[in-house]
């Protein structure tokens, strides 16, 4: 092994889009658009109450994960980071309802992960790098881990904002970058 530090992942809209089954979801009960109604802006549940009793049933189903595909790159930057040694230790929000679908999921498309941890307070994981596509946990996990290095990824409902950003492949950059700089 090169190295021995620890890589903190988001799962959702992270390393794959669970969004988007969402969206069709509440399009199909409702007729509305969620993009429409919400954003990592305007997070307000109350605007989707208007349309369905409960928007966040779909995050309840037991097997929420099942069908859901990772993103390839995704897939192939941390499998060569892992190869390189690093360790790859998941850590994401979830219901109590999906959290074994969403395990299951993780073992099968990233069986080399070291671990997974299961919390909304991602900012008190001890990791060397964080990567995650909502910035008010890049910032949360910043302010109690000022020297964790922290990486926004491109989805849909973002935008650069203070952190290095970009897609897998700059992620990959700034890890071995951030390496190559500490040994020189």
């Amino acid at each position: 092994m090169r190295f021995n530090k620890i890589i903190g992942v988001d799962v959702d809209l992270t390393v794959c889009d669970s969004v988007t089954p969402w969206k069709d979801w509440y399009r199909k009960l409702t007729g509305h658009d969620i993009t429409d109604e919400i954003s990592e802006v305007n997070n307000d549940l109350q605007d989707l109450m208007k349309h369905h009793s409960d928007p966040l049933s779909f995050w309840k189903k037991t097997d929420l994960y099942d069908n859901i595909k990772p993103y390839k790159e995704a897939v192939e930057v941390l499998t060569h980071l892992s190869e390189l040694g690093y360790t790859i230790v998941f850590v994401s929000s979830c219901f109590p309802e999906h959290e074994n679908s969403k395990k299951m999921f993780l073992k099968r498309h990233f069986p080399f992960a070291s671990g997974f941890i299961s919390t909304s307070d991602k900012q008190f994981v001890q990791m060397d790098f964080f990567i995650d596509d909502y910035k008010k946990n890049l910032k949360l996990v910043q302010s109690h881990q000022p020297r964790c290095n922290c990486f926004h990824i491109k989805s849909g409902i973002n935008k650069e904002d203070g952190f290095p950003f970009g897609d897998w492949e700059k992620f990959e950059e700034m890890v071995l970058q951030s390496e190559n700089n500490e040994f020189h």
